[in-house]
């Protein structure tokens, strides 16, 4: 049986709707504790002082996206360093580039992440993110690589950690498009079945039906990773507790192994 163990994350992301998906998978994923958002790192930085131990996120996912939060994150990983060393830090960016991969990893952040690519598998990447080890998306692989090189050039101008690349998410290969709408609806954003069907244009019955196939799809998927399954055997968790921790899985992956950037 494995042990649940229950981590606090947090999310700053400027885009609302992002903030509100991201809201949705920590509230649903029975792996995270006291998750937060926040739509700029100054509401962030603001909060922190009157935070208690308990409400503090052991992971924090900072959002790239805009030329203003890449000028800031020096500054503020500088700050969150002192105010929570512990804290491991990944960053997430719609599309990356050569500067901004040298940028995260000279910040001494713990990892970045190509949005798209990591999609609903935000949070069973982040649960892989450790001290010492720098994890990436597949689409950074190469420029971390090459930023890794440029460093030694320049004389260990950056630090050089252990390297893991976390697989992109891929979607269920089982689910239609409208099996994999309404079990979102249903157990990611936790719609009823009359909402659900709402959204779909759809009878009640056909949602459970929906749903009820996409379930048993997603509970016995063999794609996945074994150390993201493991937990869905964990007999006290919820049915749409387990529904959420086997969609979110990341693929199976022997590209994974640490590597030295």
């Amino acid at each position: 049986m494995t042990v649940l163990r229950e981590r606090k994350m947090a999310v700053v992301d400027r885009d609302w709707y992002a903030c509100f998906a991201f809201r949705n998978l920590m509230t649903r994923d029975p792996r995270v504790r006291a998750g937060k958002t926040w739509g700029s790192f100054a509401d962030l930085l603001a909060w922190l002082p009157s935070s208690t131990p308990w409400e503090q996120p052991e992971l924090l996912f900072l959002s790239l996206d805009g030329s203003d939060m890449q000028t800031d994150l020096p500054g503020v990983l500088a700050v969150l360093e002192k105010m929570s060393p512990n804290l491991l830090v990944i960053c997430m960016a719609t599309t990356a580039s050569s500067g901004l991969v040298e940028l995260v990893l000279h910040c001494g952040a713990a990892g970045l992440f190509i949005k798209p690519e990591i999609s609903r598998g935000l949070i069973p990447g982040g649960l892989r993110a450790r001290q010492g080890k720098f994890i990436c998306t597949p689409g950074v692989y190469q420029m971390v690589c090459a930023a890794g090189e440029l460093a030694r050039r320049k004389s260990g101008q950056f630090p050089r950690p252990a390297l893991e690349v976390v697989p992109a998410w891929r979607p269920v290969s089982l689910l239609d498009s409208r099996m994999q709408e309404a079990f979102e609806l249903r157990y990611v954003f936790g719609h009823s079945a009359r909402e659900t069907g709402r959204q779909l244009g759809v009878k009640d019955d056909t949602v459970n039906t929906y749903v009820s196939k996409a379930y048993e799809a997603v509970i016995n998927r063999v794609d996945a990773a074994r150390e993201d399954m493991e937990l869905i055997e964990e007999t006290c968790l919820a049915r749409e507790q387990k529904a959420v921790v086997a969609y979110t899985a990341l693929p199976a992956s022997c590209h994974n192994q640490a590597k030295t950037v």
